[in-house]
């Protein structure tokens, strides 16, 4: 998909197939088709990126979002990968869920935490700062 769509310059790099989908419905709601998700299936299918993927996302800009997991694996592998990104020149920073709360008062661990029950300041917060600002205005060809 990366080599056929150069358009994407922006990845949003997701841990886990709920969070794929979440980014989707978030690209879609806010209109953002300039974003592409991408996934790695959880921080337990190693830190070390594939050479060859990487090579897909040189140059691009990476948004990370780490899970927020009590024993704080999500982050570590997610610096693993910024690393990796960064060494094949990609503009790489990491979301941080930890500044938002549910109505129930929990805290959001994921971005499919973020689909359903946010309180008002974070939903208000989560519009504005999810994705990077967009350097190109793509529009969607439907």
């Amino acid at each position: 998909m990366l080599r056929r769509l150069p358009q994407f310059r922006t990845l949003l790099l997701v841990e886990g197939g709920p969070d794929y989908l979440a980014a989707l419905h978030f690209a879609h709601e806010l209109e953002r088709w300039d974003v592409l998700p991408v996934t790695m299936l959880g921080r337990g299918t190693g830190a070390k990126m594939d050479p060859g993927a990487l090579e897909l996302m040189r140059g691009r800009r990476v948004r990370i979002y780490p899970h927020a997991d009590a024993d704080g694996g999500g982050v570590k592998s997610a610096r693993k990968w910024a690393l990796q990104l960064a060494e094949v020149g990609c503009a790489v920073d990491l979301f941080d869920f930890n500044l938002l709360r549910r109505t129930d008062g929990m805290p959001v661990k994921d971005l499919n935490d973020c689909t359903t029950g946010l309180d008002e300041e974070s939903t208000a917060g989560l519009r504005e700062g999810l994705f990077p600002k967009p350097d190109l205005v793509v529009h969607p060809s439907f």
